[in-house]
């Protein structure tokens, strides 16, 4: 449901990123995340939002077709340095592109996350 509702997703993101702003660590996470996304997606992709706590981010990202979203995505789950445990994502048709709504834990006890 969370990747479902924009409303929702960013309420998430906003009480997530208040929780994270007095953790230094939560802060080191983000930026390491931020940097494995941007690079991932390259020109093809641009990455509205992100939001990371301790053991799991939360992110908006927009490409241009399918087959960019893939791409980067693709990148993104083979990148050794992104560390992710688990990852589910909502894709969606929004104007001339493709709007990706996604959480991923970057915490190895975390390793599944239900779409439902």
């Amino acid at each position: 449901m969370l990747l479902r509702s924009h409303s929702s997703l960013f309420d998430a993101m906003d009480r997530l990123s208040q929780e994270s702003a007095s953790s230094p660590e939560a802060q080191d996470l983000t930026g390491h995340h931020r940097s494995s996304l941007v690079r991932a997606m390259g020109n093809s992709a641009a990455l509205e939002r992100l939001s990371c706590g301790l053991s799991l981010c939360i992110g908006v990202a927009h490409a241009r077709s399918g087959s960019d979203h893939a791409a980067w995505n693709d990148r993104f789950g083979a990148d050794p340095a992104a560390l992710t445990y688990s990852y589910v994502e909502a894709v969606e048709a929004v104007g001339g592109g493709y709007e990706s709504r996604f959480i991923f834990s970057t915490d190895p006890a975390l390793n599944s996350i239900s779409g439902d």
